[in-house]
């Protein structure tokens, strides 16, 4: 970790560093235009392929690709992503909730603190 931060400190004085520094910090106002780019392409691709997020985790139901479809969406229009963030969230919990056990351990909990 201490080499790290030597490389980091011997990097803040490359002028290229700073020129790169200076482009990203001045386009970082889009920022919150590309993490919806990219969460409504991780929900149409889990979309298309019938999973929860990653294709390890299936869906069992039809509704579930539409309501990531559906959640995909309201990423496009800047007044309905804080309806995508809930939406996510409330994603989220159902998937912690319906996680699909290891083999060999249907009786116990999937997280130690159930």
């Amino acid at each position: 970790m201490g080499g790290l931060v030597s490389l980091d400190r011997a990097l803040a004085g490359a002028p290229w560093y700073r020129k790169t520094n200076q482009w990203l910090q001045s386009r970082s106002d889009e920022s919150v235009l590309v993490m919806r780019i990219a969460a409504g392409a991780v929900l149409l691709l889990s979309w298309q392929a019938d999973a929860l997020l990653v294709p390890e985790l299936g869906i069992g139901a039809a509704w579930i690709g539409w309501y990531q479809f559906l959640l995909a969406l309201l990423l496009l229009f800047r007044r309905t992503v804080p309806i995508a963030g809930a939406g996510l969230i409330l994603f989220y919990w159902f998937q912690w909730r319906t996680a699909r056990r290891p083999p060999g351990c249907s009786s116990a909990p999937p997280f130690p603190w159930e």
